[in-house]
């Protein structure tokens, strides 16, 4: 078991795993998605912990019983959380810094990098995409297919039936469309990982900002990792890819949703071998 820490923002707690060992060593912030926690990124932590210095945050509510401000789920909220951990563990902005994102956690890694791009040295998208890239998928009818949910959760009704009502069932059906196996830890979430259901009534009306707005680019490498059969999220092409990133590969893996633990032992070997994460 990891140590979790804590620190205060605004008079909230922020919690997350802290592997920070060697102050020497580069820093690897690991942001989980929805319905899920940090815990999901163990494998990763393992892999990787001999050779960076690991932080990977939980959304507000998702760790422990306290009640959820749900002001903290917003998208301005939740990225100045991680700045605030980030001036923590990087106070000179001397030390190089990864982010790892999955699902949702991707929109928080592509906004820290171009908000704090003097620090992030590279980008890992783990079945997840930056808002302007989702949303440039707007006419796109198989990603609306498969996103249907996110309109859903608009709906005070449905949020209240999904997080109160019915949460085992959402929950083992999201995991089963993932391909994740029965018997994994994964399954032994409780309802607490679907407080951060609120993030996706902020990020909607988010897009709306991005009406007409010029495309940013991320300058820093960028690695997508899919899993080849993923219900939720098309898989991103390469001419979609490089109208947001300068420099990025795509790597496509069988497995659903949650790549990174359907197919763990190959997303950490290409992760050991990124050159992304070898010193320029």
């Amino acid at each position: 078991m990891y140590c979790v820490d804590s620190r205060f923002r605004n008079g909230l707690e922020i919690f997350f795993i802290n592997e920070v060992k060697d102050f020497d060593r580069d820093i690897i912030v690991m942001l989980h998605g929805f319905p899920d926690d940090a815990f999901s990124f163990e494998g990763q932590i393992e892999s990787l912990k001999e050779r960076f210095n690991i932080i990977a945050p939980f959304m507000h509510g998702v760790l422990n019983d306290s009640e959820l401000n749900k002001n903290r789920i917003c998208p301005r909220e939740l990225i100045h959380d991680i700045l605030h951990l980030l001036k923590e563990v990087n106070p000179n902005g001397e030390k190089r810094v990864y982010l790892m994102g999955h699902d949702l956690g991707c929109f928080l890694s592509t906004a820290i990098a171009q908000i704090s791009s003097h620090q992030i040295k590279g980008i890992v998208h783990i079945n997840g995409l930056g808002l302007q890239q989702f949303y440039s998928r707007k006419y796109n009818l198989n990603q609306w297919i498969k996103s249907y949910y996110v309109l859903l959760t608009q709906v005070n009704i449905f949020r209240f039936f999904v997080t109160k009502v019915f949460p085992d069932f959402f929950l083992n059906l999201i995991y089963k469309l993932s391909y994740i196996e029965k018997d994994h830890d994964l399954y032994q979430r409780d309802r607490r990982v679907f407080n951060s259901i609120y993030i996706y009534k902020y990020l909607f009306r988010k897009t709306f900002s991005l009406i007409g707005a010029p495309t940013m680019k991320v300058s820093v490498p960028t690695l997508f990792l899919w899993g080849n059969r993923d219900n939720f999220l098309e898989i991103p092409s390469l001419v979609e890819v490089e109208k947001f990133y300068d420099k990025a590969q795509v790597r496509v893996l069988p497995g659903g949703h949650w790549v990174h633990l359907s197919a763990q032992d190959k997303v950490n070997r290409i992760l050991e071998n990124w050159s992304g994460f070898c010193h320029e």
